[in-house]
């Protein structure tokens, strides 16, 4: 219980990661970022929601872009806090995993003339599924309370409190004995924090 809880803090505050990295340093560079597929993942298959979750934060934790983009979906969608009802400031699976390499370089980035400080550390304070697995159609829909403090060597600090959701569908994915195997991917972000 409490490694899924453990595994569930970080899931959460990795996807509220790449919701921070695209509004503090955009996506500069990084044009052909390339996902690989799951067969040659190093982390579990993703046979149940739970381990896509564990998969995603074991990987946002350690800033491994390859297998932080195994868990997302073809389809993927980030829609930013406040951007529920905008669908032009929603975001593909491709703009996030650029915002998401920017983020794991944790090197300083420029925007409008201004450095940015890259962000050194992050501590995940709170990462609370909030209820089950809910139908959402095809998919299965469940929201976390997160709060999340976002360090620098030098600037400041960074905290991001309030909820997400997270929508999770099922497809067919390369297997590592040749095939394909019913697993899971992330499908949807909503953020909703501060």
């Amino acid at each position: 219980m409490r490694t899924a809880l453990t595994r569930a803090i970080f899931i959460t505050h990795a996807l509220i990661l790449s919701m921070l990295a695209w509004q503090l340093i955009g996506c500069h560079g990084f044009d052909d970022v390339v996902a690989p597929d799951p067969e040659s993942s190093n982390y579990p298959f993703p046979e149940t929601p739970d381990q896509l979750m564990a998969n995603f934060a074991s990987a946002y934790a350690s800033r491994d872009l390859a297998g932080y983009a195994a868990t997302l979906h073809p389809d993927f969608v980030f829609v930013p806090a406040g951007a529920e009802a905008n669908a032009k400031a929603h975001y593909s699976r491709e703009k996030e995993l650029r915002v998401a390499a920017n983020m794991f370089s944790g090197e300083d980035r420029e925007k409008n003339g201004v450095v940015i400080a890259g962000i050194s550390r992050i501590i995940f304070e709170r990462c609370e599924p909030l209820g089950a697995w809910n139908a959402d159609g095809d998919a299965l829909r469940r929201t976390y309370a997160v709060r999340v403090r976002f360090q620098r060597d030098r600037g400041s600090e960074l905290m991001v409190v309030g909820e997400c959701d997270f929508t999770v569908a099922t497809a067919e994915l390369p297997s590592s004995g040749g095939g394909t195997r019913r697993g899971y991917l992330i499908l949807r972000q909503v953020d909703r924090t501060d």
